[in-house]
């Protein structure tokens, strides 16, 4: 239970938090660290504790803040997959374009266009695409980070089918709801109705 009071899992996306839900924000958090035995938990947003980052201006959905990758994953996960691909990507006209297709509110796009990458960020969700372009304006990332309102695993199969090239095909579904992607029944790449096998290209 949130501090903002019982709201379905399918209705969490359409619930935007702002500099006025900061204080309940860190309430919730706060509970959940006393809950799991963490004092001191603190979700972040974008590398500000999430209530700073709410009062200065950046917004996130009442889901996001349960479903959101943590800041320092984001930075890990990105640095990462940037430090395997260094050297295989030279030259090539794709070489740091990431497609996300499980967009959400930006933490995975903000922490890809930090290193550097241009990336083309997509979600189902009108509300969560409208405070993820806001978030990215806000970061001075506008240019480099393109959101679409758009369904991840199709627009995936019709990049594959135009011959549309990623150094990175960042896949991170939600953990409910649309999808049917929950702790009892996980999103498969069965589910992406491309081969896996397609996204892999090799050089001849």
């Amino acid at each position: 239970m949130l501090p903002f009071g019982t709201i379905p899992d399918e209705a969490g996306r359409g619930v935007i938090l702002s500099a006025d839900d900061a204080d309940a924000v860190l309430a919730y958090c706060d509970a959940m660290g006393s809950k799991f035995g963490c004092p001191g938990y603190l979700r972040y947003l974008f590398g500000l504790p999430v209530n700073k980052a709410l009062l200065s201006g950046y917004l996130m959905t009442q889901r996001a803040l349960r479903e959101t990758t943590p800041h320092a994953c984001a930075q890990e996960i990105a640095r990462t997959a940037l430090e395997l691909l260094s050297g295989l990507d030279g030259g090539r006209e794709e070489a740091g374009s990431v497609l996300d297709i499980f967009a959400g509110v930006g933490q995975m796009a903000y922490s890809y266009a930090k290193a550097g990458c241009r990336v083309h960020a997509v979600d189902n969700d009108r509300t969560t695409v409208g405070v993820a372009v806001h978030n990215m304006a806000l970061a001075g990332l506008a240019t480099a980070v393109e959101y679409r309102l758009a369904d991840g695993p199709a627009t995936l199969a019709s990049a594959v089918m135009t011959g549309q090239r990623f150094s990175i095909v960042h896949l991170d579904p939600p953990w409910r709801g649309t999808y049917q992607y929950d702790l009892t029944r996980p999103f498969m790449l069965e589910g992406l109705a491309v081969d896996a096998q397609c996204l892999v290209v090799a050089d001849p």
